[in-house]
């Protein structure tokens, strides 16, 4: 039963407790009784929400909410209290109203909660540990052959999309040449040595005719600027014949290029590999130290999502882990609120056809305006960490890491909408950019971001292209480690014909270049950064114009190309910042997350 006080009674205001005392709601209803007769009252009853009752003061209004208790140790059939809570959060979800809380306590759970009303807070009750998976147990293990066993997996997510996991670490699937356990981001690659048509040789494959037919190549091809695949059409031994997509003259695959296969049974042949039989459905897994995977806790990736926020808004998650799975929200999610949690696992999609052009599908997606995600970690995306498509979003305190191991052209952040905030964030170990922002009016700043474009060319730490920033500031942010074949690895890259971004007080260190800018670039303000690189501290390809470029106050510790038309003064030349000039004193990057 439920009370509500009518505007301007004068009564205190209840709120909701978040200890373990089987009465609290009987002292709750008993208090609000007393206090209805002490008034001579009338007042209304609700039999549709069980769970403990809230007057809430908002202004000159109150408003009830309640607050529901899940449990894995509980059941559906009870009414959420805390006494006799739910089993999963999903039942809280259908029967939470907006305004109401749903506290969920110690477990893990296998389950994707999609919410019916808009305005509810899931929260872990008193900041316990709390997981929803993506990943269902795998059982029925079988010996196959050798070290090699296999069971059946009823569910398939689609080539490149499954994965498996050991004690919450994921395998790898079969590939060749193998690769460390955890090592996404580093993987081990062979090279081109030379091309003939659609015909790569190197000695290192050295299986008979045909042994790699039908398996897929991941490459960067050409210039290597992007991560795809393709589709080993024969094979011989020293060479594979493939099918794949040119996506212009700089990305035809040549010698120097990296490459490694997977999708075939043939490639699982070490420990910590699997690989699933589409055809029978069954999975083959050698396990770490040549266990049989039933001592193990082995899991498979079995749901996208851990919440579908896409038909609500106003949503909170506050410490909450996601695990194996990721949040998704709609265009019309706003003001989605992530506080405090911790995601690994985000996504897997391996095979990407067209490097160029990803669906933002992938990694915490936030899609609705004034969304917000704060002191959280999110890890371990094939694709971005996470897409903001959401306008005037804030995306702050967060730890994002080993990411866009596809090399597609992404970001670890990625920004889709004007308007956004980027800031103390830390951001390290991307495949392609650090953070991707082709959009206006953003403000990307005090973040640290470091060793990105581990898996192709001409990366950018913070990058941007064909964009009019409309006054778009990047600032006191702290970037190095960031090395490339081809062009090089950039710092801060306003690329082909960005115009009027404001780049002032960040510090660059050990990368090929602090900043560079391609073709016609104007109004651009380059102002009191230290440019610690070691080619260049400025880079052009010197075509177009700079006109009402300046650049001035920064520290440089290389030399500067330019083009032509920027006013450049009162600038240094220096190993060292000389006091007074380049970006001065400042602390970036995340600090303390997660925050439960």
């Amino acid at each position: 039963m439920s009370q509500r006080f009518p505007q301007g009674s004068g009564f205190g205001v209840f709120t909701h407790r978040h200890d373990r005392k089987p009465n609290s709601f009987v002292a709750l209803c008993k208090a609000a009784a007393a206090a209805f007769a002490h008034a001579k009252v009338g007042h209304t009853h609700s039999l549709s929400r069980a769970s403990n009752p809230v007057v809430e003061n908002l202004e000159a209004r109150e408003l009830l909410s309640s607050t529901w208790y899940v449990s894995p140790a509980g059941n559906n059939k009870n009414p959420g209290s805390i006494a006799a809570p739910f089993q999963t959060i999903q039942q809280a979800a259908t029967v939470a109203q907006t305004g109401d809380h749903v506290e969920i306590e110690t477990g893990t759970y296998h389950e994707t909660v999609t919410p019916t009303h808009s305005g509810v807070t899931f929260e872990a009750y008193k900041g316990e540990k709390v997981t929803v998976s993506g990943a269902d147990p795998i059982k029925g293990w079988t010996k196959y052959s050798g070290n090699i066993y296999s069971a059946p997996m009823s569910w398939d997510l689609g080539e490149g999309n499954n994965e498996v996991f050991v004690n919450g670490t994921a395998m790898n699937e079969a590939e060749f040449p193998n690769t460390a356990i955890g090592a996404e981001s580093h993987p081990n690659e062979l090279t081109v040595t030379s091309v003939r048509g659609n015909t790569l040789y190197n000695a290192s494959l050295n299986q008979p005719a045909n042994y790699w037919k039908g398996a897929i190549i991941r490459t960067a091809p050409g210039q290597a600027w992007d991560g795809e695949t393709g589709v080993v059409t024969s094979s011989a031994p020293g060479s594979i014949t493939i099918s794949y997509t040119v996506n212009g003259k700089y990305e035809v695959i040549s010698a120097g290029n990296k490459f490694s296969l997977f999708g075939t049974f043939k490639a699982l042949d070490s420990a910590g590999e699997w690989y699933r039989d589409p055809s029978t459905g069954k999975l083959y897994f050698w396990a770490p130290g040549n266990a049989n995977p039933a001592s193990l806790d082995v899991e498979v990736k079995h749901r996208l999502y851990a919440f579908n926020l896409s038909n609500v808004s106003n949503t909170t998650i506050h410490g909450v882990g996601i695990f194996a799975s990721t949040i998704i929200t709609g265009h019309n999610s706003t003001g989605t609120i992530l506080n405090g949690i911790t995601a690994t696992y985000v996504s897997q999609q391996l095979e990407v056809p067209h490097g160029w052009w990803s669906s933002a599908t992938e990694g915490i997606m936030l899609k609705g305006a004034n969304s917000v995600l704060e002191n959280s970690t999110i890890a371990y995306s094939s694709g971005d960490a996470v897409v903001v498509s959401g306008a005037n979003s804030l995306i702050t305190n967060n730890t994002m890491h080993d990411a866009v191991y596809t090399g597609e052209n992404v970001g670890v952040l990625w920004l889709l909408a004007s308007g956004i905030t980027a800031s103390h964030n830390t951001i390290y170990n991307s495949g392609r950019h650090g953070i991707l922002a082709e959009v206006p009016k953003v403000m990307i700043d005090y973040n640290t971001i470091h060793d990105v474009g581990l898996q192709t060319t001409e990366a950018g730490g913070i990058y941007t292209a064909n964009t009019n920033g409309q006054g778009a500031t990047i600032a006191y942010n702290e970037i190095y480690n960031i090395h490339t074949a081809g062009y090089g690895g950039t710092a801060l890259f306003t690329d082909n014909n960005s115009s009027n971004w404001n780049v002032h007080n960040n510090i660059t260190w050990n990368v090929d270049y602090s900043l560079k800018m391609n073709f016609t670039s104007n109004n651009n303000h380059i102002y009191d950064n230290t440019m610690g690189a070691t080619k260049l501290s400025i880079n052009s390809n010197q075509l177009g114009n700079w006109d009402g470029v300046t650049i001035y106050g920064n520290v440089f510790t290389k030399a500067i190309v330019t083009t032509v038309g920027a006013k450049i003064y009162s600038n240094v030349f220096a190993s060292a910042a000389p006091k007074g000039m380049g970006a001065g004193d400042f602390a970036s990057g995340s600090s303390g997350t997660p925050v439960g």
